[in-house]
């Protein structure tokens, strides 16, 4: 009877045969050759990681995007998707998703981030610069070091580019990562979990009565120093006159 069986994800895989008898298992006999499972995308993608708890007054923020695990199969392009709490968040991003987030203005893509480029397993991106970065879904860097692409079914929906919008301190966001990768003739996607950034005047608030009240010890400071000053000008001159009194009296006698 056939069996068939599904390998892991991007690797080499090689069978070997036993019968079982009543005596037991025979020895193995190995099949020649090999088969290499499809790629895959990768099983988990790290959540961005937000600098501070506001956004600054030129509307940036910094956050921190982790590479994910390629083990599975190379990665095209991380793209980061902000969406503006005014429309649903999709957890599960599709192709037709990724490309209704080019001309989105609620949910869109802000940067675009070509996974060959990585020079380490962390990455530090300023979200809302207004800068734009484009990547190929399809250019892994296996493609590039053999300066070859193979092509895929993607049509023209091959290239994805970011805009950097500049983001409004007085709205919250929702931000994740999603992923590419080239499986054959289609493009795998993953999709992180998310973060938000809210909004933070608490803390603003929080600042002004922090700088009232410094300003308030201060003052406080300051009259009691004068005040001393004050008290300590009026004892000497009241020796002085006690002095002045006791000299008069000594002249006298």
């Amino acid at each position: 009877m056939p069996r068939t069986f599904t390998p892991v994800p991007n690797r080499k895989c090689t069978v070997s045969i036993q019968v079982i008898g009543c005596a037991g298992l025979s020895e193995a006999v190995n099949a020649k050759g090999y088969c290499v499972g499809k790629p895959a995308a990768p099983d988990a993608i790290a959540k961005p990681i937000a600098f501070f708890d506001v956004t600054d007054i030129n509307g940036i923020r910094k956050i921190t995007v982790t590479k994910p695990d390629d083990s599975n199969g190379l990665l095209s392009c991380l793209f980061i998707i902000v969406n503006d709490k005014s429309s649903g968040e999709n957890t599960h991003f599709r192709m037709e998703n990724l490309i209704k987030a080019q001309s989105s203005t609620t949910e869109y893509i802000a940067v675009a981030l070509p996974v060959y480029r990585f020079t380490g397993d962390r990455k530090v991106v300023n979200l809302g610069d207004s800068s734009g970065a484009s990547c190929n879904v399809t250019q892994t860097i296996d493609a590039l070091s053999k300066k070859r692409r193979r092509r895929r079914n993607v049509g023209e929906n091959a290239i994805f580019v970011g805009q950097n919008r500049k983001l409004n301190k007085e709205k919250s966001y929702s931000v994740f990562i999603v992923s590419t990768t080239p499986c054959e003739n289609e493009i795998c996607l993953r999709t992180s979990p998310s973060i938000l950034l809210k909004i933070v005047r608490v803390q603003h608030r929080q600042f002004c009565d922090w700088f009232s009240y410094s300003i308030g010890v201060l003052r406080s400071l300051c009259l009691s120093h004068i005040q001393t000053d004050q008290e300590d000008k009026e004892v000497e001159e009241n020796c002085r006159s006690e002095r002045a009194q006791l000299r008069n009296y000594t002249r006298k006698r």
